[in-house]
């Protein structure tokens, strides 16, 4: 595949990933007849980000009181989610009178949100879905329209048994886990975050949610979930949450006008980090652990890269595995970046804003086949130099930094991506410009103390770089 082929696939598959905003309803609905348009709009938003937690903490108490969690949550991994639903177009609301068929009970006023939505196979569909207000007045769904298909799903993904109530009070609240602990990976907006995503030192920081609700009465995991998911989708960051890397965190912090977290700093002192992640089971599959942390831009570790590397002549013909490690040990000895530079380089190659962890991955295979082929390596000049630079310089390091990033974050993220350019580079000319850009570098530091609006990338192509 030509990398033209490859970047136009990733567009497409961004692009697909996009929430299209939620159509105005005509000027004579009532409010609840918007609200209620709104929270269906927004539920499948948190379809198209997998969120799928957070789709259950917008169902209904009355449903919530019955049918397990991990009835939902499994059910939309396993049945809904692989569909890849896109956020739906709304077409017309109408207040009914209602009876939920799976418990019978009748609810007068309910909301009927006529909508489509499409997905990723190229179908559609033109449904309905009901909601219904909850004592707080926000408006709620219902999952299953069958007792049969409820009792399914609790007994396919949930360890107790269907027990529905005829008629449950719309008051009750759910207890299905409640003596259990949930952990979730800690997010911007959440109590107690740090910056420790999964992929920058290892595994991201863990936290029961119901320690999360205790240390933050006021925190609602459904609401900095959307939030952060909103923001993401305003960028072009596509994927659920837990493909998102440190530096796609660092531009939905400034998206959402959060105070900015230093993940830089984080790296420089990794061996501080402090309490280890609160029991969370490690995937080793997980694509931010794959892509290799930014923190071989200070150890010149290049196991990702060598892995890669390794994989790439596997696919390209060579014979067997010690055929291919023998390629790839050749290929080393005439060079191979470092992880965090090969991090930097992909993302400037791909010339497209927020990858995510999967993204990047998919931009490393294609980036071997041009850096390298069997029995061959080194192939950085069919890089353009001054293209790259120029990313470099116009979003402010090698992934779009927010002018609101902490300023050691903005120094991080062009210098890395400098020095991911270094062997495209004269070594002279390298060297020569790497040391004026450290004094430029103390200069702004100094400089953005009395006038903190003042970008570093700003400030460098004010000087002329």
């Amino acid at each position: 595949m030509s990398r033209l082929t490859f970047l136009t696939v990733i567009v497409a598959l961004v692009s697909s990933m996009l929430p299209r905003v939620a159509p105005a309803l005509a000027q004579g609905d009532t409010a609840d007849e918007q609200n209620a348009a709104t929270a269906a709009y927004d539920i499948s938003v948190l379809e198209a980000f997998s969120s799928y937690n957070a789709i259950y903490d917008r169902m209904h108490p009355d449903a919530q009181v019955f049918i397990p969690r991990e009835a939902v949550v499994e059910w939309y991994e396993n049945d809904f989610g692989p569909k890849q639903p896109q956020p739906i177009t709304v077409t017309d609301v109408q207040m009914v009178e209602w009876v939920w068929p799976v418990t019978g009970k009748t609810y007068p006023y309910t909301a009927e949100v006529a909508f489509e939505q499409s997905f990723g196979d190229g179908t559609s569909i033109t449904d309905v879905v009901r909601l219904v207000q909850d004592d707080a007045g926000s408006w709620r769904w219902f999952f299953g329209r069958s007792r049969e298909f409820v009792d399914t799903q609790i007994a396919r993904y949930a360890d107790v048994e269907s027990v529905a109530p005829t008629a449950p009070s719309s008051s009750a609240q759910s207890s299905a886990g409640s003596s259990r602990c949930e952990l979730v990976e800690l997010y911007p907006g959440y109590p107690g975050y740090r910056g420790y995503i999964t992929g920058l030192v290892g595994p991201g920081d863990h936290e029961c949610l119901s320690d999360l609700e205790q240390m933050d009465p006021s925190f609602s995991r459904e609401t900095q979930d959307l939030e952060n998911s909103l923001a993401a989708s305003r960028l072009s960051i596509s994927g659920p949450m837990n493909v998102w890397t440190w530096e796609n965190w660092m531009a939905i912090e400034a998206e959402r006008g959060l105070q900015p977290t230093c993940y830089s700093c984080l790296l420089v002192d990794a061996s501080g980090r402090g309490p280890e992640p609160n029991g969370a089971f490690i995937d080793p599959s997980d694509s931010r652990l794959l892509i290799g942390t930014s923190l071989s831009r200070f150890t010149g570790d290049t196991s990702t890269s060598s892995r890669l590397l390794q994989d790439h002549f596997l696919s390209s013909g060579t014979d067997n595995y010690f055929a291919a490690q023998f390629e790839a040990s050749v290929a080393k000895e005439q060079g191979l970046p470092a992880d965090a530079h090969l991090r930097a380089l992909a993302s400037l190659v791909a010339n497209r804003p927020h990858l995510n962890s999967y993204e990047l991955l998919a931009t490393y295979r294609e980036l071997m086949q041009v850096l390298y082929t069997p029995g061959a390596s080194g192939k950085f000049h069919n890089l353009n130099l001054d293209l790259l630079y120029q990313v470099l310089m116009g979003q402010g390091g090698y992934v779009p930094t927010p002018s609101t990033a902490h300023p050691n974050d903005q120094v991080f993220t062009i210098f890395l991506g400098f020095d991911a350019l270094a062997p495209i580079m004269d070594s002279a000319s390298y060297s020569a410009a790497r040391s004026q850009l450290e004094v430029a570098a103390d200069t702004w530091l100094i400089e953005v103390g009395t006038n903190p609006t003042l970008s570093f990338a700003a400030y460098l192509r004010s000087e002329g770089w």
